[in-house]
């Protein structure tokens, strides 16, 4: 659970959301097509960050899938897009987290990755 001072955090952002909707200097608005259900568990872990949560878990969130090479995110990319393609209640987030790992250790041993679309998390 995050708690740096999550009071402290939470009087800070109370007191800036006056801004009622405007984005602030240095930030830009992304509209995002999700799952619902990852939807759902998004809105209740940015929950734990107060006001400004959903802002704070979703540049965490894009910050490691755009700080990957490019393979690996192209990659991880394709996977989520074949299990959302038809149904996204077909998207397992714990698989995603399971492949990223693989991948990111195959990265780093420089092997060569398994052929999709058998997943290795599948």
């Amino acid at each position: 659970s995050f708690s740096i001072s999550s009071q402290k955090c939470a009087a800070k952002a109370k007191s800036s959301a006056s801004r009622h909707g405007k984005i602030p200097d240095g930030w830009e608005g992304q509209g995002l097509q999700i799952p619902k259900q990852l939807r759902a568990d998004f809105r209740e872990a940015s929950g734990d960050f107060g006001n400004g949560g959903v802002k704070v878990l979703g540049t965490a969130g894009l910050a490691i899938v755009m700080a990957l090479d490019s393979e690996t995110r192209d990659t991880l990319c394709e996977y989520v897009f074949q299990k959302t393609y038809k149904d996204p209640s077909n998207l397992d987030q714990s698989k995603v987290l399971e492949l990223l790992k693989i991948l990111l250790q195959d990265q780093d041993k420089g092997s060569a990755k398994s052929v999709q679309p058998v997943w290795p998390v599948d």
